[in-house]
């Protein structure tokens, strides 16, 4: 899997990508350049994977990150970490997308 780009659905000046240990989180300034934002993605526990396989936009602005083991991880709408979700598919379950829907989100992986 490559890796994803995509705008914020709520602020369309924010940029985040991921991919294969990638996590940028990026504001875009009024001189059309982008600035990184700090963000608190390292303060996720050790034990979860660095291998951001896909990610989705909430219609409130956060953002939730699958990836390669299965963990999905939900973010506020200024890049930092809020939680990794417990009911999360887990090891062994490879989350190739994940998509909002009216009554929550849908992910799809290697194993259906």
């Amino acid at each position: 899997m490559g890796t994803q780009v995509s705008f914020s659905n709520t602020d369309h000046t924010v940029v985040l990508i991921t991919g294969p240990s990638t996590y940028r989180f990026y504001k875009i300034q009024e001189n059309q350049s982008l600035k990184q934002m700090a963000t608190q993605l390292s303060k996720k526990e050790a034990h979860i994977s660095s291998y951001y396989s896909c990610h989705c936009w909430l219609p409130e602005g956060k953002f939730l990150i699958g990836t390669d083991q299965g963990e999905i991880l939900l973010c506020e709408s200024n890049g930092e970490l809020k939680m990794d979700l417990k009911e999360s598919p887990g090891e062994g379950f490879y989350i190739e997308t994940i998509r909002a829907y009216s009554k929550g989100f849908i992910i799809a992986g290697d194993k259906g």
